[in-house]
């Protein structure tokens, strides 16, 4: 799962450095167009679209060891887990995983914010 975190960040930084450097240059005058944002970055060279990579790498790895087991032990201790499993309800089984979901994001997001501010500063 990690290895494949690391890989889809190939296509994720350059996605964020695009959408962060649009906002944080001439905010004043509404940011830059996207034409004008990859311009800028180009000027970079290729490494200018993957500033920040082993941050975001860095950041995305540990969300995932937190996320991914948590999400499936609160899928299994739900209270109507047993129930919804035991009747083949797949619209509780769908609002438990949800929930699950929405816990075990939302908990690691929080644990890898500090993470999160070190990789926008560096993009």
């Amino acid at each position: 799962a990690s290895l494949a975190d690391v890989s889809a960040c190939v296509v994720r930084v350059p996605c964020e450095v695009l959408k962060q450097r649009m906002q944080a240059i001439c905010p004043e005058v509404g940011g830059l167009t996207f034409r004008q944002t990859v311009a800028r970055v180009s000027q970079e060279g290729v490494m200018g679209f993957f500033a920040g990579f082993g941050a975001t790498a860095m950041r995305e790895v540990p969300f995932a060891l937190i996320q991914m087991p948590l999400f499936e032990e609160l899928k299994h201790r739900h209270p109507w887990a047993e129930r919804a499993r035991e009747c083949g309800d797949t619209g509780q089984l769908g609002l438990i995983g949800m929930q699950a979901g929405c816990l075990a994001g939302s908990f690691a997001g929080v644990a890898t914010t500090p993470l999160d501010v070190a990789k926008t500063r560096i993009i």
